[in-house]
């Protein structure tokens, strides 16, 4: 049977205090959520959204419990080892030089480590990985080496199935992968595709486009460049307010990652509905000042090529195969994209039917920022260097 996840118990489990309703704080009135955990050693507030109430509140329990137990070392460490120690005790270590939040420039081979085990899951042996790009404890005075690697969340992922918690963090890391080719160059004309005709691809998706035009704001749906071949999709918000100089524009933004092309233009607008809250409520630890003084140009007038949802689904993959994908199928399409390998590391979680996994895989980048404000007009550039990375 499985847990309650409004429980009390459940929620005290991961150090959840709150969960809270932020909906009516907008005026479009899909559903926000939020779970606070005090005693966090990341984030403190993690946020939900879904299209039902139910379905935000279960996003934002889970958002938070994959940081509780991302964020508890002593769970997850087996072993401390330089690693030159790693290699004379011949024990596989994952390819730091090729996977993303490492700077090889500071990894220094004779500083002890705390190392995660973990398995390929290609070939099935046991590989090794710092904490650092394991683990979500950001606490200041912990020793954790932060010239040479990055800690963030991507490829963190909870779940009451082990196999959709493997599935969601893979898809996050292609989302970041294509993410972070927008965040070094931009959005580009000959690279980035407005999406059209995706009303009626999914009852769901239907009821948000309604609300969101009720509310009278512009939406621009976006196609992105990306090495695997899957659907990720930004969808950007645009909306005038008044600013120190006078009317500006201001574009929330998300982006999604799903195994067909309606799933991840629902997926992207409900994370731009959420970015568009986050703002409003303020209560994010991550949120910069930046973030509330500068003006952003809001959507571009240069019009970007047009792709069809029929269009874009065909260029993918056949919808039929797309509806039943699981993650071996989806890591099928990161070795046909030139992939050598992806890692699994189980974090232990103190309750039994909750999985929290952490992927890593060579060959892809990881995203550097946030995209919940987005700039059209900075980015609606011309370059070939993405025609030649996608």
């Amino acid at each position: 049977m499985q847990s309650d996840p409004f429980s009390p118990q459940f929620l005290r489990s991961f150090g959840i205090t709150r969960l809270g309703e932020i909906t009516g704080l907008d005026t479009i009135g899909i559903p926000v959520w939020f779970a606070t955990r005090p005693n966090s050693r990341s984030l403190s507030i993690s946020q939900g959204k879904g299209v039902t109430d139910d379905q935000a509140k279960i996003s934002a329990v889970m958002e938070a419990v994959e940081c509780a137990v991302a964020e508890q070392p002593r769970q997850h460490v087996t072993k401390f080892a330089t690693i030159e120690d790693m290699a004379r005790q011949q024990r596989n270590v994952i390819p730091l030089f090729d996977v993303a939040r490492v700077n090889p420039h500071q990894l220094d081979p004779t500083r002890q480590r705390a190392w995660v085990p973990g398995t390929s899951l290609i070939s099935g042996q046991e590989r090794f990985a710092p904490y650092e790009l394991v683990g979500m404890d950001m606490r200041s005075d912990m020793p954790w080496d932060r010239e040479a690697f990055r800690m963030t969340s991507q490829g963190l992922a909870a779940h009451f199935s082990i196999d959709k918690a493997i599935e969601h963090a893979l898809l996050e890391l292609v989302e970041h992968d294509a993410s972070s080719l927008v965040d070094t160059f931009g959005l580009f004309g000959n690279n980035i595709r407005e999406v059209t005709d995706y009303e009626g691809a999914n009852a769901d998706l239907d009821d948000i486009l309604d609300k969101v035009a009720r509310a009278g704001l512009d939406l621009h749906v976006y196609a992105l460049p990306g090495r695997v071949k899957l659907p990720v999709i930004a969808a950007v918000i645009s909306r005038q307010v008044n600013g120190p100089t006078g009317v500006i524009s201001r574009a929330p933004a998300g982006i999604a990652c799903r195994t067909n092309v309606a799933d991840a233009i629902l997926s992207a607008l409900l994370e731009a509905v959420q970015s568009r809250l986050t703002d409003i409520a303020g209560a994010r630890d991550d949120l910069s000042i930046e973030r509330f003084q500068q003006s952003k140009d809001g959507v571009s007038k240069n019009q970007p090529p047009l792709v069809s949802l029929a269009q874009l689904e065909a260029e993918l993959q056949p919808p039929k195969q797309t509806s039943s994908m699981c993650w071996q199928d989806i890591l099928k399409l990161m070795q046909a994209a030139g992939i050598e390998d992806a890692y699994l590391f189980p974090l232990k979680s103190p309750v039994q039917d909750v999985h929290v996994v952490r992927t890593i895989v060579t060959g892809l980048d990881a995203h550097a920022g946030s995209f919940s404000e987005m700039s059209m007009n900075s980015i609606l550039l011309t370059t070939e260097v993405l025609s030649t990375a996608c």
